[in-house]
Parts: C-alpha cells; sequence; structure tokens
C-alpha cells in the first residue's frame, strides 16, 4: 500500500512563514507594558468620626507603568451604602485631577464631596463637606514607580475618612 505524500509546497510556505515572524502564536500574550505596570486601588471610607458608621466608599486606582510619568494613570469610583442612604448622607462627587508633572515626578489631588439630603430621596440637601487627598508618584533607584498617599482632611466636624488596606 502506497503512502500518502505531504505536500511540499504548503510545507514549504508553512516554513517560511515561520521563519519571517508570521506564524501565529501559540498562546497568547499580554502586552508588554503589562509586565511593567503596578496597578494600585486604595479604598476610603467617609464616615462619623463618633459613632465610626460608614456612609459609603471611595476607591482610587492607580495604574503606573514604566517609569515615564506620561504612563501614570489614576482614575475614581464611589457609591453610597445603605447606611448613607438610611441617614441621608450621600457622596455626591468623587473627582481626582493631575497637579503636576516634572521629570520623574506626577502630582494628584482628590477632591470628594459628601451632602446631608433628606433620606433616601437625596434632596433638598442641607450641608455639604468636602474631602482632600493629595498624592505624590516619584520614582525609586531602580526606575519603578513608588505612590505616597497623603493623609484625608476633611472639612467638618464629626465627619472623618476611614482607611481599609
Amino acid at each position: 500500500m502506497r503512502k500518502p505524500r505531504k505536500n511540499a509546497a504548503v510545507t514549504l510556505v508553512v516554513a517560511l512563514l515561520a521563519v519571517i515572524g508570521f506564524a501565529v502564536p501559540i498562546t497568547g500574550a499580554a502586552p508588554a507594558e503589562a509586565a511593567t505596570c503596578t496597578y494600585k486601588t486604595l479604598k476610603y471610607y467617609p464616615g462619623s468620626a463618633i459613632s465610626k458608621v460608614r456612609y459609603g466608599q471611595i476607591n482610587v486606582k492607580f495604574k503606573l507603568c514604566g517609569s515615564n510619568p506620561d504612563n501614570w494613570t489614576a482614575s475614581t469610583s464611589s457609591w453610597t451604602n445603605g447606611t448613607g442612604d438610611n441617614l441621608g448622607i450621600f457622596i455626591k462627587r468623587a473627582e481626582i485631577d493631575e497637579t503636576s508633572q516634572t521629570s520623574g515626578v506626577k502630582k494628584w489631588l482628590f477632591e470628594g464631596f459628601l451632602q446631608s439630603c433628606t433620606p433616601r430621596v437625596g434632596w433638598p440637601c442641607a450641608q455639604s463637606w468636602g474631602i482632600t487627598i493629595k498624592y505624590h508618584v516619584d520614582k525609586s533607584r531602580t526606575g519603578q514607580p513608588i505612590l505616597w498617599p497623603g493623609t484625608p482632611t476633611v472639612n467638618a466636624v464629626g465627619v472623618a475618612v476611614f482607611r481599609t488596606p
């Protein structure tokens, strides 16, 4: 019985494609950037300084890629929890803005606002409070970015900002 012969032309084309780099990778590779990025999420909980109840959560997320400050970004997310909703203390705004950038250093300012409003309805509102946090990122001796979070400040008596690792 005769053995089937391989198609020499197909074998030659596949070999040439592999040599010049057009072969399909067998495993999916992550982008080169992913290997050099550091991701940090800092969680803050505004609440009562007296009873320690928390009104919601604010997340400040950093993506620090490489040693170039142009590749360092920050974003926020926030929500009011059931306690805040029932007490009428709402997280109305949470945002972070870049304040400066120099060679190897980048700074941001987080600003968040809480309001005391009619419980569960969310309006009308009688009082507002502000939260600010400064952030500073610079490079280590090896060129990797290091995040330096500041201490949260609140412009209201009786309101605190708690951190959970």
